[in-house]
């Protein structure tokens, strides 16, 4: 039997949500949690900023979420801007055309 995707979010600091592990069809529902949380709780026009740093892994249902909240975070006023993407994520982003799509810090 396979074994089950880890993946953890800490909200460390108002705005930031740091992201480790797998982010793929069996947690990326948690992952759209814990950035729309993080959204509601962010005054008008503030970045939202999503460590990237210790992801190992992410698939189009990971990479759909972050577009999703992205696209949410634009209409609030502010912006997704990823922190510090390893090479899986930022490999995956050039594979379907994202690079450019998202603020990279």
């Amino acid at each position: 039997m396979a074994e089950s995707s880890q993946f953890e979010t800490c909200t460390v600091d108002r705005g930031l949500v740091t992201v480790a592990g797998a982010v793929d069809l069996d947690t990326a529902a948690a992952l759209r949690r814990a950035l729309l949380s993080a959204l509601a709780d962010l005054p008008t026009g503030r970045p939202l900023v999503a460590d990237l740093s210790a992801v190992d892994f992410i698939d189009a249902s990971g990479i759909g979420v972050l577009v999703g909240v992205g696209n949410e975070a634009r209409r609030a006023g502010g912006q997704l801007v990823l922190r510090s993407p390893g090479p899986a994520v930022r490999r995956i982003l050039q594979v379907v055309h994202m690079e450019d799509a998202f603020p990279v810090i």
